[in-house]
């Protein structure tokens, strides 16, 4: 089993490539939902919101640097099991508690984004009713979205990194 173990990748050893997909994703979903949210904005129509705007990046960065970790640490405790082996995508996106390590982490991403903008709201003298709820229920839905596919994902990379060492872990003994 230690040979199965030494298969599959440390989480710490992967943070450079974490970090690396975790910044391509939260620039290409932060730029995405500034446009939706602050188009008027980015085209000079209104004030940039800016505590928004920097948490439109941060918060996918982070929710999927976290992810991809889990998703890694999850990999390889299955490939000391030998499970997760040739599954599909939905049933790996569905197993290995992503579902509840992605609400958990979707939630608590979610509820602290929320609080940064409510803070701020109150600091700037405008009411909580007049907090966007759209934004809210979308940090609180992708998180989740994103954080169980980036778990999965990395899920998936770690096992098809460990498999060939399990084989051969496998014809040794």
């Amino acid at each position: 089993m230690d040979h199965v173990m030494q298969g599959a990748a440390r989480p710490a050893s992967q943070l450079p490539q974490v970090l690396r997909r975790a910044a391509i994703i939260a620039a290409i979903l932060g730029s995405t939902l500034a446009l939706l949210n602050q188009s008027d904005a980015i085209f000079g129509k209104a004030e940039i919101q800016w505590l928004r705007l920097i948490l439109v990046y941060l918060t996918p960065f982070l929710v999927v640097s976290l992810s991809q970790t889990l998703g890694l640490r999850e990999a390889r405790n299955a490939s000391v099991r030998m499970t997760g082996l040739g599954e599909s995508f939905y049933a790996t996106l569905t197993s290995h508690g992503i579902p509840a390590r992605a609400f958990a982490l979707g939630l608590a991403a979610g509820a602290i984004n929320t609080a940064i903008v409510a803070s701020a709201a109150l600091i700037a003298g405008d009411g909580l009713d007049r907090l966007p709820l759209a934004l809210i229920a979308q940090a609180l839905t992708l998180t989740i979205l994103f954080g169980a596919l980036s778990q999965a994902m990395s899920f998936r990379r770690a096992i098809r990194q460990a498999r060939p060492v399990a084989a051969a872990a496998g014809r040794r003994t």
